[in-house]
């Protein structure tokens, strides 16, 4: 290592994992109000979202890096997907589960496709999408059995 080479912590990653870790135990504490089987999932996920925050602050303070680079790229096309991501979450309980997925997933394809679009592509991605969503409500209403909003659509 160069010596003149200057070692930073990535303070943003360390504080945005904290963040995460807190979450993580908000969403546990909110899990104690459902049912044994409702409450496995989101348990794994916070936890998982725990320990990967740990490890990301354990590695960061451990091994300075040499500086963060901040991606070039669109501002606002940060903010609308943080918005779109919002809005998934607050319509999630009146729209329902399936519906919200889908009209979020619709907007958050036209924000963050830089390409041209051609009438194969946004087929391709609208079909495969809906295909994802759709199975993945299936899987966990039928399967899991998690108790998804249902909303006034579904």
């Amino acid at each position: 290592m160069n010596p003149l080479e200057q070692r930073v912590v990535d303070m943003r990653g360390v504080i945005a994992s904290v963040g995460v870790f807190v979450v993580g135990v908000l969403v546990i504490m909110a899990s104690s109000e459902f049912d044994a089987l409702g409450a496995v999932f989101p348990r794994a996920i916070a936890t998982l979202m725990m320990v990967l925050a740990v490890c990301y602050v354990f590695f960061a303070l451990r091994r300075p890096s040499r500086g963060v680079q901040i991606p070039a790229g669109s501002q606002w096309r940060r903010v609308a997907m943080f918005g779109v991501m919002l809005a998934w979450a607050l319509l999630l309980e009146p729209l329902g589960f399936l519906a919200t997925s889908l009209l979020c997933y619709g907007a958050a394809l036209l924000i963050s496709n830089y390409d041209r679009w051609t009438p194969r592509m946004a087929l391709l991605y609208c079909g495969s999408g809906a295909v994802i969503l759709v199975g993945l409500f299936l899987l966990f209403r039928l399967v899991l059995q998690v108790p998804l909003p249902s909303g006034i659509l579904i």
